[in-house]
């Protein structure tokens, strides 16, 4: 139910550009053409840009700016979707998850929030023990996943450039808190005197694709580039 213009059956785009479209999926006549509504989340990141991803030249594997490009996830009953967007603000680069309203695209009353977290951890890019976060070193490629009433929002690198590593991020849907116990690395103990320059990495990249739950709420997916070091240096 779309307030004012009755039921419709919607398709929702979202852009590099961090614009996040809602369509009338069976007609494009009436009211703006078919456009049932629109917002943008922000300034996007133009480029080639030499501030993240320059490990060959300036980054330009998402070309011409890079925003909104994971696929969202939409909860149905509480006429939710979630998505992240990458901004550009200043001198700032963040990663912010939103909740917007499906019917009419305004933000639901806890979003958006920043990205933000750290876990335990010695490997490349560490500061006493502790593995933070980065959003310039973090681009949001897999589709989110909405399991049990947690959003998870997964991470990989920016054009091989190092150091990153591939995150899980947990989040409370009706609320946006992230969950502290919900958050996972796929190297944090991986370091360059071990591993070498290019220690760290395992993103997340899934081609684009979300992480698969079963019945128990298990997570499964994939990774590309690192090592695997569960069995040795203090891996996990």
């Amino acid at each position: 139910m779309i307030p004012g213009q009755g039921t419709h059956n919607v398709v929702f785009v979202v852009t590099a550009h961090n614009g996040v479209y809602a369509f009338d999926a069976d007609t494009n006549l009436g009211r703006n053409n078919g456009l049932i509504w629109q917002v943008n989340l922000g300034p996007s990141a133009a480029t080639p840009n030499a501030d993240f991803g320059n490990r060959y030249g300036a980054y330009h594997d998402i070309n011409p700016e890079v925003g909104i490009i994971g696929t969202p996830v939409i909860d149905v009953g509480s006429g939710t979707i979630f998505l992240d967007a990458f901004t550009h603000e200043g001198a700032t680069y963040l990663h912010q998850v939103h909740a917007l309203n499906i019917t009419d695209g305004t933000e639901k009353p806890f979003s958006p929030v920043v990205v933000s977290t750290s876990v335990p951890g010695t490997g490349v890019g560490s500061v006493n023990g502790v593995l933070s976060f980065g959003a310039t070193f973090n681009l949001q490629r897999p589709a989110l996943a909405l399991v049990n009433g947690i959003l998870y929002v997964c991470y990989t690198g920016y054009a091989d450039t190092d150091p990153y590593h591939g995150w899980v991020i947990g989040f409370d849907s009706s609320n946006l808190q992230l969950l502290n116990n919900y958050v996972f690395n796929t190297t944090p103990n991986s370091t360059t005197a071990d591993y070498g320059a290019n220690a760290g990495e395992g993103g997340i990249w899934m081609s684009g694709n979300g992480p698969a739950a079963d019945t128990n709420n298990d997570l499964y997916f994939m990774t590309g580039n690192g090592v695997f070091n569960a069995s040795n240096f203090g891996g996990t």
